[in-house]
Parts: structure tokens; C-alpha cells; sequence
């Protein structure tokens, strides 16, 4: 491996500075061995009337695949060789600032070679060893010997070990540090505090509702999600985790829920309808874009205009074994997996995403994963983006407490030790790069469950006219390796296992260029880039494998629905009033299920401050179960013993085809109402989580259309259905100890909750 690199070293750089193909086909016209390869395989040469894919051929002779272009049988190789040109052209062009598919190939190696010599395998942030990832650069240089950083656990100067003089003055000459060997220490990371909704977290509330009209979403969607093994039912096809099915809805699908609570929240407010622009990721792992573009379709679009989506496939890449070999699963049939999720900035700058948002008077971005569907409870994201907007800050982190041993990365501040200055970055460390980095993951404190830096939640906000800068100087960041064994079916679908490597990024290091030199040790508000801290429950809460006996909840829906649990009871107890059963531990909630169930409509809020003043009051027994699908609700002194559904086929708006933000939607208001039923079967063998739950009986208000149903000093008793016409209003009412309902056209609209703004900019509804 290393006799190999330094040829391919020199040929990668050398074809970055090509202008065009034609250019380096000529490069590598020039290498011999090149020249006889080609004339033992002469039926290649057909393919060579494209100058791509004469490029592509002869890089795969240059980097040693030879093997790739042999065919089974004369006469079998051309639509072999096509299916191959069609893999790897996406993977030449996109890797084209590091030299191709050679440059991948020599990265890949670099790497790989690290990690056999158990060296480092990431690429140290920009931010450490200040090597700028430009396309010039080999990301080779002095690498194998800043394997030694470390960090003493106290936040004292940690100089670097084992590198020469004159490789770190190499590294670190264009920066000032030409006489020195600077000293490295990790420091937790100075944020900002949201997690108690005071005035100046109101201030940066109200901020991100105003800017709403700025913002754009960008959703990384292609991951191969294998820890889940989601699947088909019916077919067996594996399915993408956006598909995946959470009380009810699909992940993707309560992402689009979260931004129409927003959308919704501005509407209230000024009387104006915002259309979020959302771009996802999608990939070809598992026919992902196929899939996510099928359920987008299936749901109409989710109500909202099919032109404020733009879909965009980042590449696969080869996958290769330890020693340097192309991975295949039949003749001329590359293993391509995701390339990771740093390659979302380049690849949104070169379809155009940031130029579709630009044009429709975009500024900022918010970055969501789509596994982790608790972000949008409460206030979280409003806070989060403005302060992004209220600062007018280039890159931002929302972070919370971490769990110890969790399989998540961290944030930390970077402080590089200078003659004049300090250099400071704001960043993110890959949990898998703990040992790489001599990061111990310990708890903050004797005895606490949490760690001493916070976790990385893969939420982001970003300035778009600085990204696309931004990207011309840093392509790909992040990039390490990952080396891991995968299963994996042939073309005649027997299975394999085997251990491949890939070379993958990481989105959120594009931080890394955002280093910066002061003469102070920076406090929240002063750098360039930003972190938020907020409580855990209500920032990060990953689904991304199934809960195993004995395990841990971490990263299951099962711990998903346990923290919307959890949320739930914040919610209804401290902010709404209402008295519900305690939250059962953990080990209780997997032997016995969870004590109640509250699932709701985002809109309903989104924030715990608006839901408090929509329900007031009342008592929901153990294992009771509310369900509110409405936004426009008034409920007072209710108690439940059992299931109570309450659904509004129009929530927020009139939808006839596009949703049109409205206040003709489904209305209730209870007053003292009772209601009692045998609810769920807390026995059954339910599964929460996929809401596959056995009930016993149910009381249903299905309101249609902008219909109205009012009830109170009632007892709603046993299974019953109650439905609402459009334009109609229902009122419950007990005479002689009977229920009955009154039916009448509504005149006027009925009543609707008016939102108002304080003058401290709190949110007040009457």
C-alpha cells in the first residue's frame, strides 16, 4: 500500500490541475504499463469515442483494478462494461477536485494504511492541524504522525507528541506558527442556554418565528439505515428509515409535520402563509431515491406544492477490502455503498439546491437527520435557528447533555496555542475517533449518567451564501474511513459477509474551515460559528436500531416513544395542569408498557406554552390514552378514564390538493366533560411504538371539514363515535341522565383561538 501511494499521490495532484478530461486522459496516456494493459484488453477500446469513459477505464487500469475489466466470456463484456461506466461516473465527477476516481482510490489507501499501522484514520479536522483541504493539497501530508493528540480530561494544554519540527512547521507555516509547535487542548464547548423559556430565550423565539421566510430545510435521507433492517412486509424489500412507521406516522412524514407547525404558528400570528423549501438527500442504497420519491407522491406531496421539493442522489462509492481490492458482487459488478453526509454542501451547491433557495429569498438553513423525530417538540427549533438569524451566525450546532457510552459524537472547542494569537474552532469529533483523538468518554462528574462534552445531534444551521463558499475550499469534509463488516447479496442472490472499508465525510465538519485567531478565550456570541444547549429529551432521540433483551433503550423506538413520553408528562403536568400517572421507569415501561399514551398534532403548539393554554386542567388515569389531531381546541377540567381520539380531517387549513392555511378547520371545546371506557388493553401484546395497540373501547370525535363540536358538564360513556359535518356544529348535552347531541348549522364561523404577542414576546391566546 504505501509503495502505491506515492504514485498515485503524484498522479491525483497532477490531474486536479487538468482543465478538462481530455487533459488527463493525455496524463495518463503517458504511464507505459497504462499503454500495454489497453493492448491486452482491446475491447475496452470501443468505449474510449467517450472521453469520460476512456477516463474512467484507464484510471481503473492506473489504480490497479485491472481485474474489474475482464469479462466472463467473449462477447459478454459490453453491457458489463456499460453498467459499470454508469456506477462509476457519478463517483469521477463528484471526486473530481481530489483527482478523480484516482484521488478517491489514493484516499482511500492513505486511510486504509492508517488504520492497518493503527495510526489515525480521520483526516484531523482543518481546525487542528490547519491543512486546507484544497484540491492541491495531498491529504497525506504529516498525517501519520499527529496521531498523538491528546487531552488530559481538564482543559490544560496538550502539546502535540512525536511529530518532527519540520513536518508540523510544514503543516502549520501559512498560519503564523512557523517557529513553534503549537499545543492543542479540547475545552466543552461555550453555548447558549435554552432549556428554561426565559426572556431572552422568547427573544430568540420570536427571532426564528420572523425569519421563518427565510428559512429552507435540507434533510440527509439516502443513509443505508442497516442496523434497522426495515423491511416490506409483504415483499421482503429492504425499505429506507424515512419509511419507517412511528405512532402512526412515517419519520419522514412528522418532519413535514414539524415545519407545517411552524408554518402554521407564523399563520396564526400574522395572517400570512410561509411555504417551507425542503431539499432531501436521497441515495441508491436499497432503491432509496425510488422510495422516498413513492411516498412523497403517495401522500399528495404531504398537501404542500410538489415545486417547493427538490430531491437530490449523493453518488455511491466502491467499497474496498483491507488490502487495497475493489469489492464486487459479480463480474464487473461494483459493492457501492452511501458516501456519508459530508457530501450534502458540494453536492446541493452543484445541483443547484443553494441557487433554488437563493432564488426564492433564502437565507439560512436548518439541517435535520431524519431518525431522530423528537427535535420539533416545543421550542427547540425556533430558539435554535434564531439565534442563528438573531446574530446573523454562518454555522450552528444544537447540542444537549450526552449519554456516556453512547454511540454518538461530540462538540467541542478547539484551542490552538500561537505565539500571538490562539486559534479557535467550534467543531465535531466522530464517536468512532475517541481513540484517535485520546478523547476518554467519561462522565462530567463522579456518578453522572452524562459525559463531559455534549453530544452532536446532527442538527444544523447554516448561512448559504457562506457554505457555497465555502465549498470551493473544502469539497469533502470530514473524510475518514469506515471499516466495518457488511452482508451483502450476489447476482444470484446468495449472501456474504465480508469486511469493507468506504470512504465516507461527515456534514457537520465543514465547521472545521471555520477557525479564527483571538486574543481572548471566546465566550458564547463571539465566534463565527454557534452551539445551543437544550435537554436531551428534547433535542435528540435517534431510532436507528431494534431493541435487543438486556439492551439498552438508546437509538430504538422504544426509547424514542419512552422520551415522548416522558415529554408528555412535562407537558401535561407542568404546563397544562393536569394531573397523570408518574412515568414508569425504564425497566418498568419494557416489561409493562408506559403509564398513559399522548400523541397530538404539532400544531397544536408547537410550543408547551401554547398547548397549556389550549388544555387546562383535569385528570387522565393510569393508562389512559388522549389523542388530539386538531389544532383549534379549547379543553377545560377534563378527565379521562380511558381512550379518547380526537380528529379533525382539516386541522389547519382547507386542502384541496395544496394546503391552504385557514381558520375554517375542525374546532372542539370541552368544559368539564367526563369521559369513561375500557380504553386500551395494557395486557395485550402491544407494540406502542408502531401503534399496534389492542383497545377495548374507544371514544371518537371525527370532525369533517370546519365543523364544531362543543360539550360540557357531560359524561361521554363506553365506545362511541361522534362525527361532525362541515359547517355544522354539534353540542353534547345530559337531559334526563341521557346524552344527547344537538345538531345546526353554524351561522359564523365558530369560535377560534386568537394568537397574540406581549409586550415581553411571550405568545397569548384567547
Amino acid at each position: 500500500m504505501e509503495k502505491e501511494l506515492q504514485p498515485l499521490t503524484k498522479l491525483s495532484e497532477r490531474l486536479i490541475g487538468c482543465r478538462n478530461d481530455r487533459e488527463r486522459v493525455k496524463i495518463l496516456d503517458e504511464d507505459l504499463q497504462i499503454q500495454q494493459q489497453v493492448k491486452n484488453m482491446p475491447w475496452i477500446c470501443p468505449f474510449f469515442s467517450d472521453t469520460a469513459n476512456e477516463l474512467i477505464l484507464k484510471s481503473l487500469i492506473a489504480i490497479g483494478q485491472t481485474d474489474l475489466l475482464l469479462p466472463m466470456q467473449e462477447g459478454s463484456h459490453k453491457e458489463q462494461i456499460r453498467t459499470l461506466l454508469q456506477d462509476l461516473i457519478p463517483v469521477e465527477v463528484f471526486y473530481k477536485k481530489i483527482g478523480g476516481i484516482i484521488g478517491y482510490h489514493q484516499t482511500m489507501l492513505f486511510f486504509l494504511s492508517q488504520l492497518l499501522d493503527n495510526h489515525s484514520v480521520k483526516c484531523m479536522p482543518n481546525a487542528i492541524e490547519n491543512l486546507d483541504l484544497r484540491p492541491n493539497q495531498s491529504p497525506g501530508i504529516g498525517r501519520s504522525n499527529l496521531a498523538s493528540i491528546s487531552n488530559s480530561g481538564d482543559d490544560s494544554i496538550v502539546p502535540i507528541a512525536g511529530a518532527s519540527s519540520s513536518v508540523l512547521n510544514q503543516i502549520f507555516s501559512h498560519v503564523g506558527y512557523t517557529n513553534e509547535i503549537p499545543s492543542i487542548s479540547y475545552h466543552r464547548p461555550p453555548g447558549i442556554d435554552l432549556s428554561e423559556q426565559c426572556g431572552i430565550v422568547d427573544t430568540f423565539i420570536l427571532q426564528g418565528i420572523h425569519s421563518l421566510p427565510f428559512l429552507a430545510e435540507i434533510y440527509p435521507v439516502g443513509g443505508a439505515a442497516d442496523r434497522l433492517k426495515l423491511c416490506d412486509p409483504e415483499t421482503g424489500q429492504s425499505l429506507p428509515s424515512a419509511k419507517l412507521q412511528f405512532c402512526g406516522f412515517t419519520l419522514l412524514e412528522r418532519l413535514i409535520r414539524d415545519v407545517q407547525a411552524r408554518e402554521y404558528l407564523y399563520f396564526k400570528l400574522f395572517g400570512e402563509q410561509v411555504t417551507t423549501p425542503i431539499a432531501m438527500m436521497t441515495s441508491l442504497e436499497k432503491d432509496n431515491s425510488h422510495h422516498i420519491l413513492q411516498l412523497c407522491e403517495q401522500r399528495g406531496w404531504f398537501g404542500r406544492p410538489k415545486e417547493s421539493f427538490r430531491m437530490f442522489c449523493q453518488p455511491a462509492v466502491p467499497a474496498m477490502d483491507k488490502k487495497g481490492k475493489w469489492c464486487t458482487t459479480g463480474q464487473m459488478k461494483l459493492l457501492m455503498k452511501p458516501g456519508g453526509h459530508g457530501v450534502m454542501w458540494k453536492l446541493a451547491k452543484d445541483e443547484g439546491i443553494f441557487d433554488w433557495f437563493e432564488g426564492l429569498n433564502r437565507k439560512k438553513i436548518l439541517v435535520r437527520q431524519i431518525n431522530n423525530p423528537i427535535a420539533g417538540i416545543d421550542y427547540g427549533l425556533l430558539s435554535f435557528c434564531g439565534v442563528g438569524f438573531h446574530d446573523d451566525e454562518i454555522f450552528g450546532f444544537a447540542s444537549c447533555p450526552r449519554q456516556v457510552g453512547s454511540a454518538e459524537g461530540v462538540n467541542v472547542l478547539i484551542e490552538k496555542k500561537g505565539l500571538k494569537h490562539n486559534r479557535y474552532c467550534l467543531t465535531s469529533i466522530e464517536y468512532c475517533d475517541f481513540p484517535k483523538f485520546s478523547i476518554e468518554d467519561v462522565p462530567v462528574e463522579k456518578g453522572s449518567h452524562y459525559s463531559r462534552f455534549p453530544s452532536n445531534t446532527n442538527i444544523l444551521f447554516a448561512d448559504i451564501a457562506t457554505v457555497k463558499e465555502t465549498v470551493e475550499q473544502c469539497p469533502i469534509p470530514g473524510m475518514l474511513v469506515n471499516l466495518k463488516k457488511i452482508s451483502f447479496a450476489d447476482e444470484e442472490g446468495c449472501m456474504h459477509e465480508q469486511e469493507v472499508a468506504r470512504l465516507e465525510s461527515t456534514m457537520q465538519n465543514l465547521a472545521d474551515c471555520f477557525a479564527e485567531e483571538m486574543d481572548a478565550f471566546p465566550q458564547a456570541h463571539m465566534l463565527k460559528t454557534y452551539l445551543t444547549y437544550n435537554h436531551r429529551q428534547k433535542t435528540i432521540s435517534a431510532i436507528k436500531k431494534p431493541l435487543q433483551d438486556g439492551a439498552s433503550l438508546l437509538e430504538t423506538p422504544e426509547g424514542c416513544l419512552y422520551d415522548f413520553l416522558c415529554n408528555a408528562y412535562e407537558l401535561l403536568f407542568n404546563h397544562c395542569g393536569i394531573r397523570v400517572p408518574q412515568v414508569p421507569s425504564i425497566e418498568s415501561y419494557i416489561q409493562k408498557g408506559p403509564s398513559f399514551l399522548f400523541n397530538y398534532l404539532p400544531a397544536l403548539g408547537p410550543l408547551f406554552s401554547i398547548i397549556g393554554q389550549k388544555l387546562r386542567r383535569g385528570v387522565l388515569h393510569l393508562h389512559s390514552e388522549l389523542k388530539l389531531e386538531i389544532a383549534e381546541v379549547s379543553i377545560e377540567n377534563l378527565t379521562l378514564k380511558g381512550s379518547l381520539h380526537i380528529i379533525a380531517k382539516q386541522p389547519i387549513g382547507i386542502q384541496e390538493g395544496i394546503l391552504r392555511y385557514s381558520e375554517r378547520v375542525g374546532t372542539v371545546i370541552l368544559n368539564n366533560v367526563r369521559v369513561e371506557n375500557r380504553g386500551y388493553d395494557p395486557d395485550a401484546d402491544n407494540t406502542y411504538w408502531k401503534d399496534e395497540i389492542a383497545r377495548h373501547e374507544l371514544c371518537e370525535i371525527l370532525i369533517h371539514g370546519d365543523g364544531e363540536f362543543v360539550a360540557q358538564d357531560v359524561t361521554l360513556r363506553g365506545a362511541m363515535r361522534i362525527e361532525v359535518d362541515p359547517g355544522c356544529r354539534v353540542t353534547a348535552f345530559e337531559e334526563n341522565g341521557s346524552l344527547k347531541l344537538k345538531r345546526e348549522m353554524l351561522g359564523e364561523a365558530g369560535k377560534r383561538w386568537v394568537y397574540h404577542f406581549t409586550d415581553e414576546g411571550a405568545i397569548l391566546l384567547t
